[in-house]
């Protein structure tokens, strides 16, 4: 991911997964990976509060992912969604869900994607792997180390007689 100071945060209650997925991020991801186990915690920890209030210690995140079946993903969701801050961090919904309701509310509160958990330890190694460089191409707005992002100048050039550099 091409930002300033990259950090991961895996929002995961399950115990087992939280720790199969920061273990297969952790091959891939050079970078800072912390961990949560609520929807709630992980706005504690965006919002720096209590425990989370260190940045150098807790990093604010460049990169969210959670999971689908959390008692409150959806609420953390719709709170990533409704922070202008927030709604511009890639958000990984990482879900053992096949059902195309949970698939559709995911993306309909701001997903960045869905994936279906695999149930296999390389799997997931290898999942987690072609994320990393999936978003190692994306641009994103860049932050500072509190989550302040950038000022950037101008409009820029999206839009109609935009010409591709």
């Amino acid at each position: 991911m091409k930002a300033r100071h990259p950090s991961f945060l895996v929002v995961e209650d399950n115990e087992d997964d939280q720790y199969f997925i920061l273990h297969a991020l952790q091959k891939s991801w050079p970078h800072p990976i912390h961990s949560v186990s609520s929807g709630e915690e992980a706005i504690l920890y965006l919002n720096g509060k209590g425990k989370y209030a260190d940045r150098k210690e807790f990093p604010y995140p460049t990169t969210i992912m959670t999971d689908a079946s959390m008692d409150d993903s959806l609420k953390l969701l719709e709170n990533l969604k409704k922070n202008e801050l927030w709604q511009v961090i890639p958000t990984i919904v990482l879900s053992g869900s096949h059902d195309p309701v949970d698939i559709k509310k995911v993306y309909a509160l701001g997903a960045s994607c869905y994936l279906l958990k695999p149930c296999d330890n390389d799997k997931l190694t290898a999942l987690m792997g072609k994320l990393v460089d999936f978003w190692n191409e994306c641009e994103v707005p860049e932050i500072d180390l509190s989550g302040k992002q950038l000022d950037t100048a101008g409009e820029g050039n999206s839009g109609a007689g935009a010409k591709r550099q």
